[in-house]
């Protein structure tokens, strides 16, 4: 991976600590930038930096011929696949976990040489946008047939996979999940007046829709507070003060994970209207949806991408078609109207499919007999 273990990415470390708690595997990570190294301890990380030109310029060849990719990122890509030749000849590894589908890509030569199995997860962006250019569509045929398993994140994604020809025995769906261990259950109780949405401030996440959404006068007595930061802040900042609405919604940026889940505690109900960008990249299942529905929030969200394999079936009244600022808005008025009896039943529905489908615990057992088929694939 690039970086290691950024706040975006919380999925990834709890992922690494479940398996660590599940014992008898050694785990080591490989990337170019090792982020967040207190709040987020793991000591096997390996740090590659980029080669110069003259040790690394065939590399930087065939990786440009092969997906025409912009030179500024040469470097990177070529640097990473000699780093990973060079560990996995040191460390003699089981298994190649590649996350991201371009880092599959990055590694697959190496799982050739080596005679190592390569495991790739795919979480969002690589799997819709990558895919629309016809050089990354050539590397992912490549990369199928390499990779013992291919690990997506629902059901919608599998099909979109297998439409880029991915065999079916080779595709799995293998959730993203927190450590629920860590997430007390506080059921919210009380009417809907304030909606919390957190993440990158990009299109994809949806958050001028829902501001739109929020921005009328049958809403006035609701808030919003939204959390992240990203290219988007400036553009989200004016369309706020254009709707005469700063008094009502906060942008607040980046916090830590442990910030963010106080503020979903503090909140009456969760939103995240994700919609297709229009480079075509898309969610794949968003973790802050895990972690509103184990604390005891009920959501608002759209019918995009995973989302809707995310929430319980008698909740997907609450979901939209993407873009539609008009549904947004109903399923809030819909949800503020709910008595605190439906609420209370929807959170706790909520909560238990967390625990049924999301608990990073129960994702890592699922992992391991991954890893351990790839093996014996070999």
């Amino acid at each position: 991976m690039r970086a290691f273990s950024q706040l975006s990415e919380t999925f990834i470390y709890d992922s690494l600590r479940a398996l660590d708690r599940l014992g008898g595997i050694e785990q080591h990570v490989a990337c170019s930038v090792r982020e967040n190294r207190e709040s987020r301890p793991f000591n096997r990380v390996d740090v590659w930096s980029e080669l110069p030109w003259y040790d690394a310029r065939d590399a930087w060849e065939r990786i440009h011929r092969q997906l025409e990719t912009p030179k500024d990122r040469l470097p990177r890509m070529a640097s990473a696949r000699a780093h990973l030749s060079r560990l996995t000849s040191r460390l003699k590894p089981d298994v190649i976990h590649a996350h991201f589908g371009h880092f599959g890509v990055v590694a697959s030569p190496v799982s050739i040489s080596s005679g190592v199995p390569l495991v790739v997860s795919l979480y969002g962006h690589d799997i819709s946008r990558l895919p629309l250019r016809r050089s990354w569509r050539r590397a992912y045929h490549q990369l199928w047939r390499v990779a013992a398993r291919v690990c997506v994140l629902s059901e919608d994604m599998r099909s979109t996979a297998l439409s880029l020809h991915c065999r079916p025995d080779r595709a799995a769906v293998q959730h993203l999940g927190r450590q629920l261990r860590e997430i007390e259950y506080t059921p919210k109780s009380g009417p809907i007046r304030r909606l919390l949405s957190i993440g990158r401030l990009v299109e994809k996440k949806g958050h001028l829709d829902l501001i739109e959404a929020i921005a009328t006068d049958e809403l006035s007595d609701m808030s919003l507070d939204i959390i992240g930061d990203g290219p988007l802040m400036p553009t989200l900042a004016r369309a706020i003060e254009k709707r005469s609405v700063p008094s009502r919604v906060r942008l607040l940026g980046s916090r830590p994970n442990h910030e963010t889940l106080n503020f979903i505690r503090r909140c009456d109900a969760f939103a995240l209207t994700s919609r297709t960008a229009s480079d075509g990249d898309q969610e794949g299942t968003p973790t802050v949806l895990v972690e509103a529905q184990a604390l005891g929030r009920p959501v608002v969200s759209t019918r995009h991408a995973g989302i809707p394999e995310m929430v319980p079936i008698e909740h997907h009244r609450f979901l939209v078609r993407e873009g539609d600022i008009a549904g947004i808005r109903r399923s809030i008025r819909e949800l503020r109207a709910c008595s605190a009896q439906e609420i209370s039943e929807l959170v706790l529905r909520g909560r238990k499919k967390m625990e049924r489908e999301f608990d990073a615990d129960d994702l890592a057992g699922q992992l391991h007999c991954v890893y351990e088929e790839a093996i014996s694939r070999r």
